[in-house]
């Protein structure tokens, strides 16, 4: 397919967060695949999220996500949520 990837995980550096964003953002990459590090106050170019699990484990217990929640929408920009 030849699809280039950026990704944001939360233990990495802010430097390197704000990186891969600026990548996805300046389309130097097609898709960008995140922990839930990308619901912290990131404002990127979305079209598509899809959920690999609706369930997290916060350090504590396993807890349910509601994936409807998880994806917040500026106004104009249709942003379509898949849970996998």
């Amino acid at each position: 397919m030849g699809l280039r990837v950026a990704s944001i995980y939360g233990r990495w550096s802010r430097k390197v967060r704000r990186t891969e964003a600026r990548r996805f953002c300046n389309g130097e990459a097609d898709i960008l695949v995140a922990t839930d590090a990308i619901g912290m106050g990131l404002n990127l170019p979305i079209r598509r999220v899809v959920f690999s699990t609706t369930h997290k484990f916060d350090g504590i217990a396993t807890r349910d996500l509601n994936a409807t929640r998880c994806v917040r929408s500026p106004a104009g920009r249709g942003v379509t949520a898949y849970i996998r």
